[in-house]
């Protein structure tokens, strides 16, 4: 009798043990699959975004967004030679 008690105070810690391994299995689980749903509204929301963001840029054209880098990016070089020049020539 006294290996029965033993036995069965084993199992009810067990029982326990497997119960309480239980309950923070599905808690973790439950929280993959918000983190999981959460990463394919935010997948969805940036595909959709950058759809936008094409659809924007193909309707505002080529031509506006390169002419003003093309003046920034001509103007300034001009400008670093004629002050160059002028130094040397002091």
């Amino acid at each position: 009798t006294y290996n029965l008690g033993i036995k069965d105070k084993y199992q009810e810690l067990l029982r326990k043990v497997m119960v309480q391994y239980k309950a923070k299995t599905d808690k973790y689980e439950s929280k993959y699959h918000t983190l999981q749903a959460d990463s394919q509204k935010y997948k969805a929301y940036y595909i959709s975004h950058q759809r936008r963001l094409k659809q924007t840029l193909a309707a505002r054209g080529p031509t506006t967004i390169a002419a003003p880098a093309s003046t920034a990016t001509a103007s300034p070089p001009v400008v670093e030679a004629d002050s160059a020049s002028a130094s040397k020539d002091t």
